[in-house]
């Protein structure tokens, strides 16, 4: 509800998030299209990031909290500006299309993989 809240009051303005240590999930499409989010601060309290929780957004890193298991799909699709992603040692899966870009990305992952 917090993340929604802030949403709704104009979620093209947002350029950094640093989201409170009581935040459990980031739910899907949260920040999809973001147009102006560079950076947002994950703790590690989210145990749980939605599907497409940060398409279309020109974020250029993302940290994964050592408590999420598994990337649901779609999480950085059409993240061009993405240069670094930090994955924790407890990941066990990545969804399908989850940093897929049409420009210069390096990193496409199509398949939904076990690790």
């Amino acid at each position: 509800m917090f993340i929604l809240m802030i949403l709704k009051m104009g979620s093209g303005m947002l350029a950094q998030v640093i989201l409170p240590q009581f935040c459990q999930s980031i739910g899907r499409f949260a920040f999809e299209d973001c147009k102006q989010l560079v950076g947002i601060d994950i703790p590690d309290t989210v145990t749980f990031i939605g599907p497409a929780a940060f398409r279309a957004c020109p974020l250029r890193s993302l940290k994964i909290p050592k408590n999420v298991t598994e990337i649901e799909c779609c999480l950085c699709q059409d993240c061009c500006s993405l240069e670094r992603v930090d994955f924790p040692e407890t990941l066990t899966a990545i969804g399908a299309a989850s940093y897929i870009c049409q420009g210069d990305f390096i990193l496409f992952q199509l398949f939904k993989f076990h690790l």
